[in-house]
């Protein structure tokens, strides 16, 4: 049994997206009451001056799409709080894992506790390219590859919260959002957020009836 299957493994799971919208809501004491929860990227509990109201405070995995570039961004970036710093360096602290199996192979062992299953990878990417209408190869988001990852395990109840399908910008990017959107595709990242949205809805879904959508 892997590192995240033992993690997740008959429990109740809260992934946790970082739309804008979610800060509309209340779902903070509910998101903490899982047995696991699931942070993703910039995940606003590291920025204080956000509400808890609306995001809760726990995190037993902070996942990446891509362990080595967050590592560059964290050097880079003067605006990041030094919470978000020390939990992304600390070995004792959140389990960390890593989405991306292509070119970031390096940091896996230094940063992360597994890599997603390039097996899975390949073949969530091969539906979301066959489901989208735009040119060129397309990438599964962080988001949706977390999503069919704990489909894979046998988790008890998968609560959705955060994820609109970029309908309002993910809150750490919103001066990116209308320079890299265009119709649901990120051309910066090369994501197509409608062809997610149909494979969610299709596939997901309608397949797993463990999955609670709270948007």
């Amino acid at each position: 049994m892997s590192t995240f299957n033992k993690l997740v493994s008959n429990k109740t799971v809260a992934l946790v997206g970082n739309s804008t919208s979610l800060f509309d809501s209340e779902y903070g004491k509910e998101i903490d009451s899982h047995d696991v929860v699931i942070r993703m990227n910039k995940a606003s509990i590291f920025y204080p001056e956000l509400s808890s109201l609306s995001h809760g405070e726990k995190m037993d995995a902070w996942c990446f799409w891509a362990a080595g570039a967050f590592n560059r961004m964290l050097k880079d970036d003067k605006n990041i709080p030094d919470k978000m710093l020390r939990a992304f360096y600390d070995k004792n602290s959140t389990k960390k894992y890593q989405a991306c199996v292509n070119g970031h192979k390096s940091y896996t062992d230094r940063y992360t506790d597994e890599t997603f299953s390039i097996g899975l990878f390949n073949n969530l990417k091969r539906n979301i390219n066959i489901i989208s209408e735009q040119e060129g190869t397309i990438y599964p988001s962080l988001g949706i590859t977390m999503l069919r990852w704990l489909t894979y395990n046998s988790t008890k109840k998968i609560s959705v919260y955060g994820f609109d399908w970029k309908t309002t910008p993910t809150f750490s990017e919103k001066e990116l959002f209308d320079i890299d959107m265009e119709n649901g595709y990120d051309k910066r990242c090369k994501h197509d957020f409608i062809a997610e949205e149909i494979y969610f809805y299709e596939e997901l879904f309608v397949k797993n009836k463990q999955i609670i959508l709270r948007q």
